[in-house]
């Protein structure tokens, strides 16, 4: 893991959660902590503006994420829709 700025710091935990009440109410709000190997941290908050920022870049690794989980959900309840049929209409040759 990157330490910042050579001092031992390590990112811990970067959370974001979503604001139903409050002053960001409707808004996504994050926090990050980073420690070092003395077990002291420090922890920010991140604005929604800041936060969004993160969203934007995981955004379509989410969609792919939350499709591929869906279709092994699916799978595992052997609920697939059934295959596609091909109706194919032949006649013999003069």
């Amino acid at each position: 893991m990157t330490q910042i700025l050579d001092a031992g710091w390590k990112l811990e935990s970067l959370k974001i959660d979503f604001q139903p009440y409050g002053d960001y109410r409707g808004k996504y709000v994050g926090k990050v902590r980073f420690n070092n190997k003395e077990d002291e941290a420090f922890m920010f908050n991140l604005s929604p503006d800041e936060t969004q920022e993160y969203l934007t870049l995981v955004s379509k690794k989410l969609v792919t994420s939350a499709s591929h989980l869906g279709d092994k959900l699916m799978s595992s309840l052997n609920l697939l829709p059934a295959p596609k049929t091909v109706s194919i209409d032949a006649s013999p040759l003069p």
